[in-house]
């Protein structure tokens, strides 16, 4: 991952760690698109919505909340539509895919990971996140539904952007 990644995940696992510490019951941690959340908002649910990214559309994409039964939500989305670089015409992902060594170069957008239960690590829900954006949508989304992965894939089709979510995302849709 980026160096501005492993930051965030760094971050934001300091910071959680304080508050559990401090034993804090109830926050909600957003460091660098890195979301850690634990217990609710006073009596309601935390709501994590997923960024559209499509600019002329400011509707999220889907919301979703952790349930009460679980303490913690880690929830990561590795995506291209906001880093990127063009050269000579082309456009190129920031994510380096580590077998040829060269940008991803897939339809899709993003990939969100949302991680439920007693407890998760930020870096746990980017690593996984960046994982399926470098395998792309069909082998991703496969690893995914496998591996019991809580998913949303963001992916463009034609001149619009589509998504396909894991059975284990849909449970979490607020």
């Amino acid at each position: 991952p980026p160096r501005s990644t492993l930051s965030s995940s760094s971050a934001a696992s300091d910071v959680y760690k304080r508050q559990d510490n401090q034993n804090l019951k109830n926050y909600f941690i957003d460091i660098g698109g890195e979301i850690l959340i634990k217990g609710n908002k006073k009596k309601s649910p935390w709501i994590v919505c997923i960024e559209n990214p499509d600019i002329s559309n400011s509707k999220p994409i889907k919301c979703l909340s952790k349930k009460d039964n679980e303490k913690y939500m880690a929830i990561a989305t590795s995506g291209d539509y906001r880093n990127f670089f063009t050269l000579d015409n082309k456009r190129y992902s920031h994510t380096i895919d580590p077998k040829s060594g060269f940008p991803i170069s897939n339809n899709l957008a993003s990939v969100s990971v949302a991680l439920p239960g007693q407890f998760r690590h930020t870096g746990d829900a980017d690593a996984l996140a960046t994982a399926l954006n470098v395998m792309g949508l069909n082998n991703g989304f496969e690893f995914a539904v496998e591996n019991s992965i809580a998913a949303l894939f963001v992916f463009k089709s034609e001149n619009e952007f589509s998504i396909r979510m894991t059975p284990s995302f849909e449970d979490i849709i607020h």
